[in-house]
């Protein structure tokens, strides 16, 4: 079970809605060329996994990776390179979600009730479970990734089998420079959450 919940916080985002958006909308500008640019993509995050896990055998313990920077690049970029990292995405990205949830539950479920007061809510929820301890808080990321992907692919079962309906778009269509250098991108970004 420690496995699955090491998988289970990675995973968060890149189920995430804006995960997800960033997906679609490069698929439809790219076609079959965005899988590429997602193989590309994953072969970075093994390459950022494989370092990382030898950069973590070599200074084990707390603090082993700002030893392992400073070592290789010194006590500023050590330092400051963690934090742009993580703090960033940490900030914009949980943000963007606790917004983006709210505009959805506005939408699609209850008009009424405001944008910002559901996601401070949903934010509120967040730091109970948390507070209720580090156990409580991965078994809930838990589910809710397993929720977000037997979601997924409920969708997708539906799409296949409800397919024969949809009109096909010629395969002629070739995506311009500027669509692939940004699906190169966006396929890049799509791994952040590992």
């Amino acid at each position: 079970m420690p496995y699955l919940h090491f998988l289970a916080l990675p995973m968060g985002l890149l189920v995430s809605p804006d995960a997800l958006i960033l997906l679609g909308n490069q698929t439809g500008r790219m076609g079959l060329a965005f899988l590429g640019m997602i193989l590309f993509a994953g072969l970075i995050a093994l390459g950022t996994a494989y370092s990382t896990a030898v950069l973590w055998t070599q200074f084990p313990g707390p603090g082993g990776e700002s030893r392992g920077l400073q070592m290789a690049l010194g006590t500023l970029p050590a330092m400051v390179l963690p934090l742009c990292a993580r703090l960033v995405l940490l900030v914009c990205a949980s943000t963007g979600i606790l917004a983006i949830a709210g505009y959805v539950f506005n939408e699609v479920f209850v008009y009424w009730f405001p944008n910002l007061g559901f996601s401070f809510c949903l934010l509120g929820l967040l730091l109970m479970l948390n507070l209720l301890g580090p156990r409580v808080a991965k078994t809930a990321q838990f589910l809710f990734v397993m929720i977000a992907l037997s979601g997924l692919l409920v969708l997708s079962a539906l799409a296949l089998l409800g397919s024969a309906h949809v009109p096909l778009t010629p395969a002629t269509i070739r995506p311009a420079p500027v669509a692939l250098l940004h699906g190169a991108l966006g396929g890049a970004s799509t791994f952040c959450g590992f």
